[in-house]
């Protein structure tokens, strides 16, 4: 199996998730699997590239649970006003993404 199609396998294994602060661990997990991989730059890659470095200072996954309830409210509510338009283009990101990588395994 090439590069491309274990990367297209663990897209569509993880869901992406309707909420949006959710999307960032997403966002994460895509890029640990693209970043153990051999694979050229791709357009998708660098668009979440960007978005994970202007938001790393959001906690995601289980470091959720350590953050007070407050806290994170916060951190949500100030996620959601700055990238909520970029959150929401993940579903057109991710289909972008798995054509990519689909190009590239034919």
């Amino acid at each position: 199996m090439s590069d491309s199609q274990k990367l297209i396998e663990q897209v569509h294994n993880l869901t992406l998730p309707e909420k949006l602060v959710d999307r960032l661990q997403w966002c994460r997990d895509i890029l640990i699997a693209y970043h153990s991989l051999d694979l050229p730059e791709l357009y998708a890659i660098e668009w979440l590239v960007a978005l994970d470095s202007e938001t790393d200072h959001y906690p995601t996954g289980q470091s959720r649970e350590h953050f007070n309830k407050d806290v994170l409210n916060n951190l949500d509510d100030e996620l959601l006003g700055t990238y909520e338009s970029e959150l929401i283009e993940f579903p057109k990101i991710r289909d972008r993404l798995l054509k990519e990588l689909k190009e590239l395994s034919s």
